[in-house]
């Protein structure tokens, strides 16, 4: 496994290349009590993100629906005046 005496070797790694790594490094380490709490705030920020998501999506939907409904509406409130 490579030493990194660079910031800009190990950002060069792969997401699988730094997995490799990680495996290998973890079997000789001690994991501590900040590395599980890193975890779960990792873990929580993901299920945020994808909910945020998914909130944006709603919003977009409906933004779309309401643009719909108000053209309706404005056809619908224009044919009597035109008569």
């Amino acid at each position: 496994m490579p030493n990194f005496n660079s910031y800009a070797k190990l950002r060069a790694l792969t997401t699988e290349q730094l997995v490799e790594l990680y495996d290998h490094r973890a079997q000789h380490a001690d994991v501590g009590v900040a590395f599980v709490r890193e975890e779960i705030a990792r873990r929580e920020a993901k299920k945020q993100t994808a909910a945020i998501a998914h909130m944006t999506r709603t919003m977009r939907n409906l933004t779309w629906v309401i643009t719909a409904l108000t053209a309706v509406n404005v056809i619908v409130a224009v044919i009597p005046l035109a008569t």
